[in-house]
């Protein structure tokens, strides 16, 4: 069977919902505030189980109440989870996040144990990493174990999906053994410093990425949908016009519907399509895992959008 391994970060997100941020040394009244599950490398297992993938969770919670908290959730949609250490060490990461009633969010993450994350724990879990399909990696764990992570798939044939969020400088030699790369404008910006400011440009700057040695480059454009771009050709997905609400968990949706869509044999064409459909679901809800939509309602989504001609 074909199978997805998220090595990656798992955190409680900590959300207060606000009408605006405060100013410095201002105190305003927040309309209300909920505790998440989340983190990148969770919410991308978590979209592409959802979206029909067979996937395992590679990472580490703390001994505490938020770890069980979030091993429940992965279990809950599907994920495998038995490979995630537990540590008394530190506790659970967290995110604390800020949500403004336009829908646009302010984020601080504590890593705690996503920091443990290391060589060590790759190396002690290799047997069952190296029977991946696909390997997805971001960057809310160590960057250094992500690149020995990018070396080892590299050297055994796996592929490896990189959202390289929050954004880090990837050195070329790293860079070029990764099979698909997942960024939006601003981490587009970070590897190839160039102006952005249409559909135009952002085919350039991927075009270059290429040249640099990956395969496939996929930026997601927000409003504007999102593009891929190889040496074969260039796909321009328009977005799926929806009321966003909280756009938290749109980038790892789309990575994790992708994933899904890559190993299970779809084209790149209706990959992208699926994972826009399932993107703009998320935003229509508040929260990262609690908006991950299942592959039923998102294909029901993208075939009634499709069938009225509507984007």
């Amino acid at each position: 069977m074909n199978r997805i391994s998220v090595i990656g970060s798992l955190n409680m997100d900590l959300v207060i919902q606000t009408e605006r941020m405060p100013l410095a040394g201002e105190t305003i009244s927040g309309r209300d505030f909920n505790l998440i599950p989340g983190g990148k490398g969770a919410n991308q297992a978590i979209a592409a189980a959802k979206a029909g993938g067979s996937t395992s969770m590679f990472g580490c919670v703390g001994d505490d109440e938020f770890g069980e908290v979030l091993l429940n959730s992965l279990k809950d949609a599907g994920v495998n989870t038995t490979n995630v250490a537990k540590t008394s060490k530190v506790r659970t990461g967290v995110a604390s996040i800020i949500l403004e009633s336009s829908g646009e969010n302010r984020i601080i993450i504590i890593s705690g144990a996503n920091h443990l994350v290391d060589a060590a724990y790759v190396d002690s879990h290799w047997d069952e990493i190296g029977l991946s399909s696909l390997i997805l990696l971001q960057h809310e764990i160590p960057l250094e174990t992500c690149h020995y992570i990018i070396e080892k798939a590299h050297a055994s044939s796996i592929p490896v999906l990189l959202n390289p969020a929050p954004f880090h400088e990837i050195p070329t030699d790293i860079l070029k053994k990764v099979d698909y790369l997942v960024v939006n404008e601003i981490e587009l910006q970070g590897i190839v410093p160039a102006q952005v400011s249409s559909i135009e440009d952002v085919i350039r700057a991927g075009k270059e990425i290429n040249q640099m040695g990956v395969k496939q480059v996929l930026i997601t454009l927000g409003g504007d949908g999102a593009v891929l771009v190889s040496n074969e050709e260039i796909i321009h997905q328009p977005a799926f016009t929806v009321d966003a609400v909280d756009t938290t968990a749109a980038g790892d949706t789309f990575v994790g519907y992708f994933a899904t869509a890559i190993i299970n044999g779809l084209g790149l064409k209706q990959a992208l399509v699926n994972s826009c459909g399932a993107a703009a679901l998320a935003v229509t809800k508040v929260g990262a895992q609690s908006s991950i939509p299942c592959n039923e309602d998102t294909q029901s989504f993208v075939q009634k959008y499709t069938t009225e001609g509507v984007r």
